[in-house]
Parts: C-alpha cells; sequence; structure tokens
C-alpha cells in the first residue's frame, strides 16, 4: 500500500503553508487537509505521484474526521467515494478497521462489490492482510462467502505437509525391508553353520534378489502400470 509523501508530482502539493495534504490526511492534520481544499484548491481525489489520493490516506489510518470533510465537500466529484488508484483500489481497499468501513459504506455508499487489478473485492483483500473482523463485515454487505478462501489456504497447507509424510511414509518401508533381509541373512548363517557348508551362494543369491526387487519398485513409482512386475519376484 503507497503511504503518502512529501515528493509530489503536482506543483500545488507543496506550500509555504507546511505539509501537503496527502501527508496532512494521513496524519489526521484537519486544520491542513482544509487549508490545501478550501485555500490551495486542491481536489479530495487529487492523485500524487503513486495515484494515491486524500481519501485513500485518510481511510488508510482510519482517520474519519477527514474521510467526511472530503467526501462532503462541494468540490469532490460525484461517487469520489469509489475513486481508484493505479491498482483500481478504492478508499475501502486501504481500511484496517470496521469503523472505518462503516463510515464509507454506510453514510457515503462506497460500492462493496467493486474488484481491483487482481480481481479481488475488498472482502477478499482484507482476508488476505488478516484483518478478519473487517473481512466478515465486508463479506456481510456483498453476501460473498469468504469460506472458499479459508478452504484453499487450508489445502495450500495440506499439500505443503504431505511432502513431509510421504517421506516418513517411505522411511518406514525401507527399515521394514532392511529388517527383513537381516533376518534372512540371520537364518541362511545359522542354517548353514548347523549343516556344515558354505553360506556364501545363498547369500549371494539373497542379495541378487533383494537388489533387483528394489530396481524393479524404483520403476514401478516411476511407471505405477508396471505395478504387476513385482508380483513376479
Amino acid at each position: 500500500m503507497p503511504v503518502a509523501t512529501s515528493t509530489t508530482l503536482s506543483v500545488a502539493s507543496t506550500s509555504a503553508e507546511g505539509k501537503n495534504i496527502w501527508v496532512a490526511a494521513g496524519e489526521g492534520d484537519l486544520a491542513r487537509v482544509q487549508q490545501c481544499v478550501d485555500i490551495e484548491h486542491i481536489s479530495p481525489t487529487a492523485p500524487d505521484e503513486f495515484t494515491y489520493t486524500p481519501l485513500h490516506a485518510a481511510a488508510s489510518y482510519g482517520h474519519l474526521d477527514i474521510l467526511r470533510f472530503l467526501l462532503s465537500h462541494p468540490s469532490a466529484p460525484e461517487k469520489a467515494v469509489d475513486t481508484t488508484d493505479e491498482d483500481l483500489d478504492t478508499p475501502l481497499f486501504v481500511c484496517e478497521t470496521v469503523e472505518t468501513a462503516r463510515c464509507l459504506i454506510e453514510e457515503f455508499g462506497a460500492d462493496a462489490r467493486h474488484k481491483n487489478s487482481e480481481g479481488l473485492t475488498a472482502a477478499q483483500q482484507a482476508m488476505e492482510n488478516e484483518h478478519e473482523d473487517l473481512a466478515r463485515y465486508l463479506a456481510s454487505v456483498t453476501g460473498e462467502s469468504l469460506d472458499a478462501a479459508e478452504e484453499e489456504e487450508e489445502e495450500e497447507e495440506e499439500v505443503t505437509d504431505e511432502p513431509a509424510a510421504t517421506q516418513t511414509e517411505e522411511d518406514a518401508r525401507i527399515d521394514a525391508q532392511t529388517d527383513a533381509l537381516m533376518s534372512r541373512v540371520g537364518e541362511i548363517m545359522t542354517r548353514a553353520e548347523r549343516e556344515g557348508r558354505d553360506p556364501e551362494p545363498e547369500l549371494r543369491e539373497l542379495v541378487s534378489e533383494s537388489v533387483l526387487r528394489q530396481l524393479v519398485e524404483g520403476m514401478n513409482r516411476s511407471n505405477p502400470s508396471n505395478t504387476d512386475n513385482t508380483d513376479t519376484l
């Protein structure tokens, strides 16, 4: 969100009297805002170099007295409450409190259904910015549902957690295979010792079988259609 600055494109933005209208609106300096509008004839919707208007600045910081002055002023254009910046955000999009949003909507008829350049409503943007109370209020005005956005966030969290779970399952599978292999090695060694013979040929055969099985399982994970191959080993 752009912030009001002392550097602007307009010659009328600076004055010997002090701060410009955007800074004054953001700081809650009503007297200076009144001077800028009434004496210097700066429009309530005048954009600075970031296309940020005094209305956006006042709404962002919740200065309701300045919002009411600017929106009620005779020089304010029709539907000034819905003036947009370069991102098509109206003052409603930069609100951070329910009180400010109520002022814009209930007193001045701000369009809560307006969508910005990203296709978001003010309610959706408020939810993205973690202003949940504000988002709920705006959604109650428009009738839109925010549940879908919350479900999408939950699904993204589940997808993020899935690789870790999959890795844990793979580790457990490998551990089980290793335990089974070592158990068979132990059986071969014990039987060979009991029968007084060399266990090496049988151990070689076991190792070859184990390596082949691992190769086939690796191929099956890459191409699930080959899963029947493991049944033949």
